[in-house]
């Protein structure tokens, strides 16, 4: 099997072995973690860069699914605080999305 895949506006024809490898290592690559004190996101393959804040900080937890991800029931979860106002810490391609934003909602009350 083979994909059509866009870099630059160039269409490009790559084996789909080869794009499914990249997102599993891309995958692997990043790391959610949820505590009941904070929640973090690292991620890199060779030198790892990481983001964390407190429960207590988060002010705001947005759900974001398409179709095709409510069917699969996997989604984004956007977390911002206060001082901020904007996206501190976004989790790509969570299963159940809707329990992990339930679940962090009890420990922040």
């Amino acid at each position: 099997m083979v994909l059509l895949v866009f870099v630059r506006g160039c269409p490009i024809l790559l084996p789909a072995a080869l794009v499914l490898g990249i997102m599993q290592v891309r995958r692997k690559c990043i790391r959610y973690r949820i505590t009941s004190q904070s929640i973090s996101m690292e991620w890199g393959v060779f030198n790892r860069t990481g983001n964390e804040i407190p429960v207590s900080h988060v002010r705001e937890i947005q759900m974001t699914q398409g179709l095709i991800e409510r069917i699969l029931d996997v989604g984004s979860l956007e977390f911002a605080t206060a001082a901020s106002g904007r996206q501190e810490i976004i989790f790509h391609g969570i299963m159940s999305p809707k329990s992990v934003r339930d679940l962090v909602r009890a420990q922040i009350r």
